[in-house]
């Protein structure tokens, strides 16, 4: 008598962008596997231990790719190996599932269908504890285990129980699976009401956050804000401190209600200049003398004030002095070879500008100015005050004493 054949769903499952699946590789610094990856687990299996607790999920409906879909078809007839989850948290490739427990299942087909699908066969066993996958051996005619969502080799082991034995026992295995995560709920539950847990804060996303986007407009446009969580429920990798993303930029696009992780940020000269425009953002080179660069001390990632010397008229003194431009993000900064000293000679800087008003005032400054300079501003916290332009007169008064401006004027008369 052959075994009652059992139809999973392959699809979304409680988390946005989870689509049940799994990062096996828990080292993985990008949080997610390519489907190569997963087709080469399905077929020759993981050969690291699987512990029991904390995995991520692998986002995206990978199951449709063609890669793993002859993967599976190549597994056809043989056994798999199956998470046993009790709780999933979080959203994307920051999804977690907490396994505990690994259940074999015997393939038999395999559908997928845009971001939905199916597995059919019946399942074998059940281990409630950590297991060693291995390569399996190869045999023309009997492949063994491997797994999806998660993929292992499971050793196939001969059993001399009848098929009716066997289909009980999986009955009663799957029973104890209801019985176990029902008394977990139950207890989980009562211990969250009656005692108080540890919390942490942490930040979480208010809005999407596009790939691109630098630490230091996290805070300042009010993408991000501070939460308690539960210390269990912490992402690994989350931040405590807006300073600590300060001079980065995110590598992947954040979704609201994320944590906000290290993993999701990478280093200026990692995302290249591309990278860093998106929206009204420009970028564009400015040429200047290794003073007005500020060479040897700007880098990639700082923000700098723009400074102009703009004649007002046709006298000598005709001229006046202010910042055409504040907060600029430094792209590229005026590079200097190791050991050579600073010249004065001529070099550029890269900066992105957010609108056209903003980079027309600095590119005007820069080609009519009788003298300009970038101001380096603090790399946390930095203000600004209020705005303001000086000149001949301004120079001379602010200050001074009537006295001192009486005497000044008495000299010129002579």
């Amino acid at each position: 008598m052959l075994p009652r054949a059992t139809t999973l769903p392959l699809g979304k499952t409680g988390a946005p962008g989870a689509f049940t699946m799994l990062d096996l590789d828990n080292n993985d610094p990008n949080g997610t596997v390519g489907a190569s990856t997963l087709s080469d687990w399905i077929t020759n299996g993981y050969n690291k231990y699987l512990d029991l607790g904390q995995y991520f999920s692998d986002p995206g409906a990978k199951f449709n790719n063609s890669q793993i879909q002859g993967a599976l078809q190549a597994r056809y007839n043989s056994d798999l190996l199956f998470p046993v989850y009790d709780q999933l948290i979080n959203q994307g490739s920051n999804a977690e599932y907490h396994i505990i427990g690994w259940a074999g299942f015997h393939l038999t087909d395999a559908q997928a269908s845009g971001t939905s699908g199916t597995l059919t066969g019946y399942f074998t066993q059940v281990i409630w504890q950590g297991i060693v996958s291995s390569p399996a051996l190869r045999r023309p005619q009997s492949p063994t285990s491997g797994s999806i969502p998660s993929p292992h080799r499971l050793t196939r082991k001969r059993s001399v129980m009848t098929y009716r034995v066997r289909n009980i026992a999986v009955a009663v295995g799957l029973a104890l699976i209801a019985a176990l995560l029902t008394t977990f709920y139950v207890a989980n539950y009562k211990r969250h009401v009656r005692q108080s847990e540890s919390t942490v804060t942490v930040y979480v996303a208010k809005h999407d956050i596009p790939q691109g986007t630098s630490g230091a407009d996290l805070m300042k446009h009010g993408l991000i804000a501070s939460q308690d969580v539960v210390q269990r429920t912490v992402v690994p990798g989350a931040i405590s401190n807006p300073d600590q993303v300060q001079a980065l930029l995110t590598r992947q696009d954040i979704y609201t209600g994320e944590q906000i992780t290290l993993r999701r940020f990478a280093g200026h000269a990692e995302q290249g200049v591309r990278v860093q425009l998106h929206g009204t953002l420009r970028a564009i080179s400015i040429p200047g003398t290794a003073d007005e660069l500020l060479t040897g001390t700007l880098k990639d990632g700082d923000h700098v004030d723009v400074l102009a010397n703009l004649k007002t008229g046709d006298c000598s003194t005709c001229f006046a002095v202010r910042d055409v431009a504040r907060d600029v993000l430094v792209l590229q900064a005026s590079a200097t070879p190791n050991g050579a000293k600073v010249s004065n000679t001529e070099s550029s800087v890269m900066l992105a500008v957010s609108e056209n008003r903003e980079a027309q005032k600095i590119f005007f400054a820069v080609q009519n100015s009788a003298g300009w300079s970038l101001q380096l501003r603090p790399v946390a916290n930095a203000s600004d005050s209020p705005e303001d332009i000086e000149g001949i007169q301004s120079v001379l008064k602010d200050g001074a004493s009537s006295a001192a401006i009486t005497h000044y004027l008495n000299g010129r008369l002579k």
